[in-house]
């Protein structure tokens, strides 16, 4: 067989440049590219279809069409993926066998030998080739990943076809035990050579799917599957084609060079840090004021807390029993209202109209026992009277002809919070003085600046194990801040939290590594100013004293007989050197915007009412008023607390003694 060197010299001349070309590729991308090296092979299944005849030149023995076999091929693989490319690239160095097995009926009439008596007889013969196309190839493939697993290829092959042969055999295959005379047997040879015209290169085109799988460090297995379509024949005068499906599988080795490894920490033998205490106070505007060198002052004012009665004891729904949370002894201890809240106040609602009323004997009382129409039993209302009723009478001794009992069903909105205001029972009176303020005389305390602040620092190369803030004095006020942070933020939460000795306050930041630990301080002044104090050196004092309107309604800012009886009060006592400041506030229900406006309505009329009164006994007094809108001044989820909530505040300041 005759092959021309041409082909081979053109082969190996694309391999070369591939080669020579695909380092200067690499080497051109501006970033590292992943490698990897592997070796794998696969088994073919090779498809053979073609025109052959069996004899050439002879019309009677039939032509070859189709074949198969099974083939193993072998390859070496390299994979880069070029800086910004969304392609692999993965070319394959590949040893192929193209070859299989294929078979033609054989349609003349030859006779065989018949082995009884060696007489000819009629046959069934067939021809077959044992097809062997040996190759070396290179693949040039692409490799697109849809993750880090899944991946497709597709590309050209280029294989070089390495002296292909067949060896033809006529094979008797009826009679079963006929046979030829030149053999013997049911098989004859015709020829074993090379493959007439067969060419020296074949290309075809690949395209398939696989996974890269890792199974150890730097090490992948990767299986494939994949169909190779070819573009050439396998000799030039038959379209002899060989279609291959490979089942392979690659191990791989990941060349790419290892992270960096992270830098060792750099531990210091002496680790330092910062502190540094500041005073700060809050804006109007929200923002923070800060004191550098801040010298704490602690204040004792003389104050008068007038806390709101309420005219109303609030139940569950469809219960007649008075509440727990409502205070039911049999006497009322005043000292119980200093430090506390007006929530607090009204929750000793019951002792205080019992004591009034025992110093009041002119004092009547109609309890209006009141419920939605949802509740039950329907006469819940008048229960909840009578349970009103029966402690004035029984703890309190009043007369039970000083305690009227009525009912009322009212249903005003389907709103569950002001549903709830409904179950209650209303406490109406021929006397009002029985509904006015309860004051407590107590003495207040203020620190100013209001809040402290802690800025702090540690070595920004210091390996922290542990680290915390703390705010202290003597052995009292001990406050943890948590762990070092650039700044935290202290305001006391009531006056027990006051520094309560002059000794300085400390801030302290204390941390440590594994190694070291460091300890550092600020401190600040500290200034008592008693009310004892300020009277033996007779220094001017204010004396404070805050009153709570409680007459409105929802959604209402007019002022009733209650709120009018108050201001007059308020008149009585002040003075033309007072400073007086009012404050409206709302509940939590409804629109905020809404409710700011309603909260300064509230401030500004109270501010009217109070003007016209202080005209005649305090008119030199200043009077200002302003709306705070919702705040959660008491506990909005009970209905006494969203009823204290709808208040305005009146707060004034005294100047007493020179």
């Amino acid at each position: 067989m005759h092959q021309s060197p041409v082909p081979k010299r053109l082969w190996l001349a694309l391999v070369a440049a591939f080669f020579a070309v695909c380092p200067q590729v690499l080497r051109a991308q501006p970033e590292p590219t992943l490698d990897y090296f592997g070796l794998g092979g696969a088994l073919n299944i090779n498809q053979h279809s073609l025109e052959r005849e069996v004899y050439r030149g002879s019309d009677f023995c039939g032509v070859f069409t189709e074949g198969s076999g099974l083939r193993p091929s072998f390859h070496f693989l390299f994979e880069t993926k070029p800086g910004g490319w969304p392609i692999w690239l993965s070319p394959r160095l590949t040893y192929n066998n193209l070859g299989g097995e294929l078979a033609a009926a054989a349609v003349d009439n030859a006779r065989v030998r018949d082995p009884i008596d060696s007489s000819l007889v009629s046959s069934d013969r067939e021809h077959r080739i044992d097809a062997s196309i040996p190759a070396i190839g290179l693949d040039l493939f692409g490799k697109y990943k849809f993750d880090r697993t899944f991946f497709v290829f597709a590309g050209p092959s280029i294989s070089l076809l390495l002296s292909p042969s067949g060896e033809q055999q006529e094979v008797i295959t009826a009679p079963s035990n006929g046979f030829f005379d030149e053999t013997g047997t049911n098989t004859r040879t015709l020829h074993a050579n090379a493959l007439a015209n067969a060419g020296s290169i074949h290309a075809a085109f690949g395209i398939g799917l696989g996974a890269d799988i890792p199974i150890v460090t730097r090490w992948t297995v990767t299986p494939e599957i994949s169909a190779h379509f070819p573009l050439t024949s396998i000799v030039s005068d038959d379209n002899w084609k060989v279609t291959q499906y490979r089942f392979g599988l690659t191990i791989k080795l990941d060349n790419t060079p290892s992270p960096p490894k992270p830098e060792e920490p750099v531990f210091v033998d002496r680790i330092n840090g910062t502190v540094q205490l500041l005073g700060i106070e809050r804006q109007a505007n929200g923002t923070v004021r800060e004191f550098e060198t801040p010298s704490i002052r602690v204040e004792e004012f003389v104050s008068r807390e007038a806390f709101p009665v309420l005219n109303a004891i609030f139940f569950a729904p469809n219960s007649p029993s008075i509440p727990d949370r409502y205070a039911k002894a049999r006497s009322l201890d005043t000292g119980l209202f200093r430090g506390r809240d007006a929530l607090n106040a009204h929750h000793h609602l019951l002792e205080i109209l019992g004591h009034r009323m025992s110093i009041s004997p002119g004092a009547n009382i109609t309890l209006r026992g009141i419920q939605t129409a949802d509740e039950t039993p329907a006469d819940i209302g008048v229960q909840r009277a009578r349970a009103v009723a029966d402690y004035l009478t029984t703890q309190w001794g009043i007369a039970a002809s000083r305690v009227q009992v009525e009912t009322e069903t009212r249903q005003i909105a389907n709103d569950p919070q002001l549903l709830e205001e409904q179950r209650k029972v209303e406490i109406v009176t021929n006397d009002l003085a029985l509904f006015d303020p309860f004051i407590v005389q107590d003495v207040t305390r203020t620190m100013n600046p209001p809040g402290l602040r802690v800025r702090s620092s540690i070595d920004a190369n210091a390996a922290v194990t542990s680290s915390n803030v703390t705010i202290s004095q003597g052995g009292g006020l001990n406050i943890g801040l948590g762990q070092q942070r650039p700044a935290v933020d202290w305001y006391p939460a009531d006056p027990t939290q006051f520094p309560s000795t002059e000794q300085p306050i400390f801030a302290t930041l204390n941390a440590s590594t594994a190694r070291s630990s460091v300890t550092v301080r600020d401190s600040a002044l500290v200034q008592q100013v008693t009310v004892r104090k300020k009277r033996a050196e007779r220094i001017a004092d204010l004396e404070i004293e805050r009153y709570n309107l409680i007459t409105f309604e929802f959604d209402k800012a007019t002022l009733d007989a209650r709120a009018e009886r108050i201001m007059k009060m308020i008149a009585e006592e002040a003075t033309s050197r007072d400073s007086i400041e009012v404050a409206g506030y709302t509940d939590l229900i409804g629109d905020q915007a809404y409710n700011q406006r309603l909260a300064t309505d509230r401030a500004r009329n109270v501010e009217t009412a109070l003007r016209t009164q202080l005209s005649t006994t305090a008119p030199g007094a200043l009077i200002a008023s302003h709306g705070e809108g919702e705040r959660d001044l008491y506990n909005n989820s009970l209905p006494e607390g969203r009823q204290l909530s709808r208040t305005v505040r009146i707060t004034i300041k005294r100047p007493i003694g020179e």
